[in-house]
């Protein structure tokens, strides 16, 4: 895997995240 494959990858987890936070928040 090259550096650019890891970033992306670790950008789409951290996105995930946010959304699911997000979503956690909007229901609380």
């Amino acid at each position: 895997a090259t550096g650019e494959e890891t970033n992306a990858e670790e950008r789409q987890t951290s996105f995930n995240t946010m959304m699911e936070i997000a979503l956690e928040a909007a229901i609380a």
